[in-house]
């Protein structure tokens, strides 16, 4: 592990830890802290089912600061990926507002099309056009 790499995850394991002991209540949370907590969601829950279950996850709050923190620290690639895949999902939800109780009814009304692009659009995510940790490091650790 890099030096980067080293300091980039304490970063992050500070922010998610206060966003645990805040009872995952982000605006609790200064806007640094929240923005790295988010980095760490995305990052997280893409490599481990991609972004339907982030956003299923975390919801729309944690997504637009994500978007936020990408955009500042010019992970934009990164940025493009997770833009093109939230307008999917918001695409079914405006499809089909109406059943939907809760993020993770969106699945059901995925078409095989939706989900084929997302899973495409996730393999671009895991492919690391921006290097999140490097970017993040010399923007929030400088």
């Amino acid at each position: 592990m890099t030096s980067n790499e080293h300091v980039w995850l304490e970063l992050l394991d500070a922010a998610v830890d206060k966003l645990l002991a805040e009872n995952s209540n982000w605006s609790s949370l200064t806007t640094r802290d929240q923005e790295l907590a988010a980095l760490w969601k995305l990052e997280v829950d893409m490599n481990n089912g991609g972004f339907v279950q982030f956003f299923c996850n975390w919801g729309i709050d944690c997504y637009n600061i994500s978007v936020t923190a990408l955009k500042k620290i010019n992970a934009n690639k990164m940025l493009e990926i997770i833009e093109s895949e939230f307008a999917i999902i918001d695409a079914v939800y405006k499809r089909s507002q109406e059943e939907i109780e809760e993020y993770w009814d969106l699945a059901r009304y995925l078409t095989d099309k939706e989900i084929a692009d997302l899973d495409r659009l996730d393999a671009e995510f895991w492919e690391y056009p921006d290097d999140i940790g490097e970017l993040g490091c010399e923007y929030y650790n400088a």
